[in-house]
This record gives C-alpha cells, sequence and structure tokens, in this order.
C-alpha cells in the first residue's frame, strides 16, 4: 500500500493516470490487472454487478465483450448506463469509473473475436450466457459438437455475442494510507462544458 500523498492537479488528465495506475497494477499484481467489477442495473433499478475483463480502452471507450442475450447485456439495453470498479490490492488503489453504454461495431466485435483462442470461440457459441442450464453433461456434449463442426475451419463471431463500450463521464481514484486510514480520492466529473474538473473527497 501507499504511504505517499497522491497529488493530483487540475491539469491531470484522468485517462493518463488510469493507463498509469493500470501499468503498474500489470506488473505487481496477482492475476489479471485488467478484472473489473462492472454493475448495471434493470429498468427498475434492481442493482447486478460481476467481474468481467477490459479488453480495449481509450479516452473515449472502456471495452467489454459479452453474449448479447446475458442479464448484464439486458439490462444495459433497457438502462444504457454502467459503472465499473478495478481494484489492485497490492498497490492499495482502486478506481471507479461511469458513463453510458453502447454496443461496439461488429467489425469491432469481429477484430476482437479473431484473437480468442478457439476454445473461448466455441464456448461463446455453446454458451446461452445467464440462461437455466439442465446439465453439465449437456454443455459438455454441445461443446464437443460444436468442435466437431468448426474443426479445421476459422470460427465466425456468433451475431449474439459482441462488445459493450461505456463511455467515462466520470472518474474516482482512491489510494490507500497504511496507518492513519486518512486516505486520499479524488472524483473526476465533465462539467457544464464538458470538460473534467477534479475535487477531493473525505476519505
Amino acid at each position: 500500500m501507499q504511504d505517499k500523498q497522491l497529488n493530483i492537479t487540475n491539469d491531470t488528465d484522468p485517462f493518463k493516470l488510469f493507463c498509469q495506475w493500470l501499468q503498474k497494477a500489470t506488473l505487481v499484481e496477482n492475476g489479471e490487472a485488467n478484472a473489473m467489477v462492472l454493475a448495471t442495473s434493470s429498468a427498475k433499478g434492481k442493482v447486478n454487478s460481476r467481474v468481467v475483463l477490459l479488453k480495449k480502452h481509450s479516452p473515449q471507450s472502456f471495452v467489454f465483450f459479452t453474449n448479447y442475450s446475458s442479464q448484464k447485456a439486458q439490462e444495459i439495453n433497457k438502462n444504457p448506463y454502467a459503472a465499473i470498479l478495478f481494484y489492485w490490492q497490492k498497490l492499495g488503489r482502486q478506481v471507479r469509473i461511469s458513463g453510458t453504454v453502447t454496443r461496439t461495431t461488429s467489425e469491432e466485435a469481429d477484430e476482437y473475436f479473431a484473437t480468442r483462442v478457439q476454445k473461448a470461440q466455441i464456448g461463446a457459441w455453446s454458451s446461452k450466457q445467464s440462461q437455466t442450464l439442465g446439465s453439465r453433461e449437456y454443455l459438455e456434449e454441445k461443446t464437443k459438437i460444436l468442435e466437431q463442426k468448426f474443426a479445421g475451419k476459422n470460427i465466425p463471431r456468433p451475431e449474439f455475442w459482441g462488445g459493450f463500450s461505456i463511455k467515462p463521464q466520470r472518474y474516482e481514484f482512491w489510494q490507500a494510507a497504511n496507518s492513519s486510514r486518512l486516505h486520499d480520492r479524488f472524483i473526476c466529473e465533465k462539467n457544464n462544458s464538458n470538460k473534467f474538473a477534479w475535487q477531493r473527497l473525505f476519505p
């Protein structure tokens, strides 16, 4: 964890700061530093969260991929707003990002799908994500059938599978203090001029 104070000014670029933190986390954290908690809400305001992987990021978008029939996708269709949380324990840091959500283009989804290993590509075809499954044996048998179907072939992306892009409207950066518990906490939100403005928060 950090004892050094987090210094942020009005000139600090929130996206560049996120990239610096993610790069450091990639070097020191166990597991996948790009793992993030994704929170979505139903049209009635019931919130759900789960861990997904950040696959692409830019100042304009934070992208993850999923089955478009999944619970998260159905909730985004009805309420196109989401929040993501990165927590890096060894660094004593977390970042929260929220904003509006849109689907990626088909071309972008095709490009990413082509980079997945074959087993993951077949897994996308075989899983009716979030729907009731009668038995593990059914899923495994369905996967074997698909492996035979696609043997020796390029596997196309299923139409029901693709990406979502979160357009960041709010960042929050949190850095732990070891002993005092007086953590550093800053938010960066878009103002009426569509520019990011910083504020320090009580921890």
